[in-house]
């Protein structure tokens, strides 16, 4: 007698449990299906439309704009400001700087430069000639220190803050 209640135990436990994969199956398949139709673009609900064939203002502007540029720059110096999100675009331009196998400026520790002053002998990594084609640091720009490191054509790319 107490083995047919141990089955039947079981047999409703593993119903139970079917029972509920299927209706989490069912809710999970309802769900998706409105959240697809509440998220994906709903273009003829659109009130106003942009048609393909418009006329672009300023297009020979824009194309001439477009050809300035022959080729990207090999030969940077990014002045990283504090705190304005600098770190990630920092890293941006040492994957930059790294995929083209150029010669950088790195700082010995950390990832400031040098604050305040011109970095000394000790605060960089050294190449033979010493000459860089890219920098991307927390840095005090001073121009003739720069110029000294870095070639001619090398733009110089910082944005400028107020200090309050």
């Amino acid at each position: 007698m107490p083995t047919r209640n141990r089955t039947t135990s079981w047999t409703i436990a593993l119903a139970t449990v079917l029972v509920l994969l299927a209706l989490s199956f069912i809710a999970s398949s309802i769900l998706e299906s409105r959240l697809a139709t509440l998220y994906t673009p709903q273009h003829h609900q659109m009130q106003m439309r942009i048609p393909g064939e418009a006329e672009q203002e300023n297009r020979q502007a824009t194309e001439d704009a477009r050809n300035t540029c022959s080729r990207p720059r090999q030969k940077y110096v990014f002045i990283a400001p504090h705190k304005v999100g600098a770190s990630t675009t920092c890293t941006i331009f040492q994957r930059y700087a790294i995929s083209r196998k150029l010669p950088m400026m790195i700082p010995t520790e950390g990832v400031v430069l040098s604050w305040g002053v011109s970095p000394t002998e000790e605060e960089y990594i050294h190449t033979p000639d010493e000459q860089y084609d890219a920098l991307m640091n927390h840095l005090t720009y001073n121009k003739t220190w720069l110029r000294s490191k870095f070639p001619a054509n090398t733009a110089y790319i910082c944005k400028k803050f107020a200090v309050y």
